[in-house]
């Protein structure tokens, strides 16, 4: 047989909670006119199921506190919608910025390749087997050592 233990805290006894389900709306001008009361909960709850429902329970607000609260939440829904258009702003500023990095570097890239292409040109140009066979070709020939002068660079003017 179990031992049984018993408690030095009294049970609770439960209470029968009759209030009305809506106690703070008007009564309807037809229950009014009947002089029938709102709807009453008849419910059995102990002492903390109680409090709870009197945590819970809704209250109607005066006019003045509804109108606060209601500006308060437009004020925030515009707050909030104002951050999310700042927001796709941004990110329409950053991708419009990456699309003109990338035609920038497109472009930087093919000028790049454009001074590598006129470097080759200009080597090629000026190669001395060319500039010999260009003026062989229009009779040029190279000149005897008893034909070169060195004509002295005049007073103030430098060398090159």
């Amino acid at each position: 047989m179990l031992p049984t233990t018993t408690s030095s805290r009294p049970t609770p006894t439960p209470r029968i909670i009759t209030e009305p389900r809506w106690p703070n709306l008007p009564p309807s001008p037809a229950r009014r006119a009947l002089g029938t009361a709102p709807p009453v909960d008849v419910r059995v709850a102990s002492p903390r199921t109680a409090a709870l429902g009197r945590l819970w329970r809704r209250r109607a607000l005066p006019p003045a506190q509804v109108r606060t609260l209601v500006l308060v939440m437009l004020a925030a829904t515009a707050l909030v919608l104002g951050l999310g258009i700042a927001r796709v702003a941004r990110r329409h500023e950053v991708v419009g910025l990456g699309y003109d990095l990338t035609r920038a570097s497109a472009q930087v890239r093919e000028a790049r390749e454009l001074g590598r292409r006129l470097e080759l040109e200009r080597a090629t140009l000026t190669a001395p087997a060319r500039i010999r066979a260009l003026a062989t070709r229009l009779g040029m020939h190279a000149a005897a050592p008893d034909q070169i002068r060195v004509v002295p660079a005049a007073v103030g003017e430098v060398a090159r």
